[in-house]
């Protein structure tokens, strides 16, 4: 099993993956996918808390499309650390 913090370490990997993204067979499968997960009209089962029942369903699809982004994003690859500048060598002082 690979970590996260393994993944990002690895290119070549991320690299792979952006391109697996762009096959027609994976593009259209991401598609369905994202449709199936769409808010469609679903009745509530007689006798249950509506707000409850709406909060299930909406957690549930949430949960799916922050996987999906989540996979998405593993195509990112890891943001190289940004170079500082150098410290103040020297203060002026202000005189009054």
């Amino acid at each position: 099993m690979i970590t996260i913090e393994e993944w990002k370490k690895r290119e070549d990997l991320q690299t792979e993956l952006k391109h697996i993204l762009t096959l027609p067979a994976f593009k259209g499968a991401m598609e369905a996918l994202t449709d199936f997960a769409s808010p469609k009209p679903m009745p509530a089962p007689q006798g249950v808390d509506l707000a409850l029942w709406g909060a299930l369903l909406n957690a549930r699809r949430e949960g799916f499309f922050d996987a999906l982004r989540n996979f998405q994003a593993l195509t990112e690859m890891a943001a190289k650390p940004v170079e500082l500048p150098a410290p103040w060598t020297e203060t002026k002082e202000i005189k009054e």
